[in-house]
């Protein structure tokens, strides 16, 4: 990770990150994951690939990608995701806004770790969440407690 996120300082400010899958050292579904565990866990991230299998883009949005594009592809289109991703991100209500202070939330069993964006469950297990599972429990009224 130190590849991307060593070129960013602590106070760039990233509107979008464009990633390819098959990029030379760490893909760009690791990077993902991690920028997804960072400091740019609230930017938003638009996979440009030429992985085009169901299978690819369903496991690019699942390690936390806001859109996915495959190549070949025309510029209009780009231009279209990067703008409505940016709209969807800045729209997003304050209950759903990701905050850079990490906090756990307990439930049940289970904490909600929500920088690590993962569970643990009572032995301290990690279990890890796609975008939609993390913003789906991140968002709910079962979480009763800070751990």
């Amino acid at each position: 990770m130190a590849g991307i996120c060593g070129r960013f300082s602590e106070t760039d400010s990233v509107d979008l990150i464009v990633l390819d899958v098959m990029m030379p050292g760490d893909d760009g579904l690791v990077l993902c994951r991690e920028l997804r565990a960072g400091k740019h866990k609230a930017t938003p991230v638009l996979m440009l690939t030429a992985r085009s299998d169901e299978t690819d883009r369903i496991i690019g949005l699942e390690m936390g990608a806001d859109d996915y594009l495959v190549k070949p592809f025309a510029a209009r289109e780009l231009l279209a995701r990067v703008n409505a991703v940016l709209r969807r991100t800045r729209m997003l209500p304050p209950n759903l806004q990701i905050s850079e202070a990490g906090q756990c939330l307990k439930f049940g069993d289970w904490q909600l770790d929500t920088s690590g964006r993962h569970l643990l469950d009572e032995q301290g297990t990690i279990v890890a969440l796609s975008g939609a599972e993390y913003r789906l429990l991140a968002s709910s009224s079962i979480i009763h407690s800070a751990c």
